[in-house]
């Protein structure tokens, strides 16, 4: 205590607020959280390339990662339609993570759509 403080701290026996409410260690909501972040995109798992136009599982995975990880991807949300919004939001993220910003979700983009980061 004598470094932070510049002085010793006698101890006093009275607890903060901040402390008396904080969980004890080792209990469960002191626990961080195990679920990866984007648990609740189960619609596709492989890694197809994907574009403007296309329709269907894949769309809704990319717009659902997306979607998480705060990229707006139209009005509409994530519907499975990987119209004009998707697209932009593609292209952000793409800009954003340092890979060419083409739009087409490939390999490299899928990769860093399921990194946890």
């Amino acid at each position: 205590l004598r470094r932070r403080y510049g002085h010793p701290r006698r101890p006093t026996g009275r607890v903060r607020a901040s402390t008396a409410s904080a969980p004890a260690a080792g209990s469960p909501s002191a626990e961080p959280a195990t679920a990866p972040w984007n648990t609740d995109c189960t619609h596709y798992s492989g890694n197809g390339r994907t574009r403007q136009g296309d329709t269907g599982k894949r769309v809704l995975q990319v717009q659902c990662m997306l979607t998480k990880r705060g990229y707006g991807v139209g009005d509409s949300g994530a519907d499975g339609i990987f119209g004009s919004g998707t697209d932009t939001a593609v292209r952000a993220f793409q800009r954003d993570g340092g890979l060419s910003a083409d739009g087409i979700v490939g390999h490299d983009t899928w990769t860093a759509l399921r990194d946890e980061d």
